[in-house]
């Protein structure tokens, strides 16, 4: 019997700290920078990678990392390193009910469907949780944040009452499945936040060329908005400071949410 998430991975960074990672190809794995590397550091740290562990049973055999690719877009916007790594593993990974490699999507938000928040609510004992999501509209995300964040950059909305959020340290990825039950990758986990990702169509190009068997799937979604640079926002939402306040908030989700 197959595991429910086959490529979820445990990386496990210099012996002090667990990282969420995505197993993209049968010899890499896509985890988030700041998770890999501390803040101000230079030196790749020791790095391996378990697939196919189940809750708190011993963990398989782990891979060792041979090489560390830091993705080349740099978002200045928050004085952020590269949102994305991608770690090569020392062996190939043969695919397997319980190691299996991801579709990544393309860009734009996802239409149909449903998208989760998948990763661990309690880091000892490793059993992993999804929270269901909503992902709000470019517009809607770039407003509540004033435009600071770096282009591409996801918001969510969690389901009410949704209690199951995993720990954010290991910077969790962000997945939809599609109304015919086929996964993919949106997002990594924002440094220090459970609400914002990096896209994962916003890499494409680098992913692409630095993996060759990653596969994207065929462009589909709704666009980013607005373009870069752009002042337009709603009216009511204008110079709004964080997230606006609740009775606001709700009025703004049933036209510009999509689930």
């Amino acid at each position: 019997m197959g595991l429910l998430w086959p490529w979820l991975a445990e990386v496990h960074v210099a012996g002090d700290r667990v990282c969420t990672g995505i197993l993209v190809a049968p010899g890499w794995v896509l985890a988030a920078t700041h998770c890999i590397l501390r803040p101000g550091s230079t030196t790749v740290p020791y790095i391996e990678v378990y697939l196919g562990r189940t809750g708190a049973s011993p963990l398989p055999q782990g891979h060792q990392v041979s090489r560390l690719v830091i993705s080349i877009r740099l978002p200045r916007h928050l004085g952020l390193r590269p949102p994305l790594a991608l770690l090569e593993l020392s062996s190939r990974v043969e695919p397997s009910p319980s190691a299996l490699s991801i579709c990544l999507h393309p860009g734009g938000i996802p239409l149909g469907g449903s998208c989760w928040v998948l990763g661990w609510k309690d880091p000892q004992d490793r059993v992993p949780v999804a929270a269901a999501v909503s992902i709000l509209t470019p517009q809607l995300c770039h407003c509540l944040y004033q435009g600071v964040l770096p282009p591409g950059t996801l918001c969510v909305l969690y389901a009410e009452g949704q209690e199951d959020r995993c720990e954010v340290a290991s910077a969790p990825p962000l997945l939809c499945q599609s109304e015919g039950g086929s996964w993919v990758l949106v997002g990594m986990a924002v440094r220090g936040s459970q609400e914002l990702f990096a896209s994962i169509g916003a890499e494409e190009a680098w992913i692409s060329q630095t993996v060759g068997e990653a596969h994207f799937l065929p462009p589909s979604g709704s666009p980013y908005w607005p373009p870069e640079g752009s002042n337009l926002c709603p009216l009511d939402m204008a110079g709004a400071s964080g997230f606006p306040p609740a009775s606001l908030f709700l009025l703004l989700l049933t036209p510009l949410i999509y689930s």
